[in-house]
């Protein structure tokens, strides 16, 4: 079982343009968020892969289209976001992850932590030190 998860952040219609509501602080998922930020991948480029000793994450696309990996228990899950279907994943400190863009311009993710990034909190790896095959998403 997967401890990332998906979540369709509420809607407020409007006719001059929707508002969505991100976070909210009943959400044990989203309590103590200390930081945001954003960050933009490009078409077909890949960054992975990285994993939070400390960190738990709530992403949301914005623009774009954005293919998302978690690897949880040796398995592999496979999350699509885009600004469309607006989704909200959370993704737990202590799992390794990537992304890729899927759109043709540059995806902009908005990122939301539960603690202040530090280098000395995260670990990386190389794209190629997991079996995960990115090309058939190319």
């Amino acid at each position: 079982m997967s401890n990332s998860s998906l979540e369709i952040p509420q809607r407020v219609k409007n006719y001059k343009g929707d508002i969505f509501k991100l976070l909210k602080k009943n959400n044990s998922q989203n309590q103590n968020i200390f930081e945001s930020y954003i960050s933009k991948v490009n078409f077909n480029k890949i960054k992975a892969w990285k994993y939070h000793k400390k960190i738990s994450l709530n992403l949301i696309v914005v623009r774009g289209r954005v293919l998302f990996i978690t690897l949880e228990n040796n398995k592999f899950n496979k999350y699509i976001l885009d600004d469309k279907k607006f989704k909200k994943l959370f993704v737990p400190n202590k799992v390794w992850y990537g992304f890729m863009g899927l759109e043709k311009k540059s995806s902009t993710i908005l990122s939301f932590a539960n603690a202040y990034y530090s280098n000395s909190e995260i670990l990386r790896k190389n794209i190629k030190d997991f079996s995960f095959d990115w090309s058939k998403y190319k």
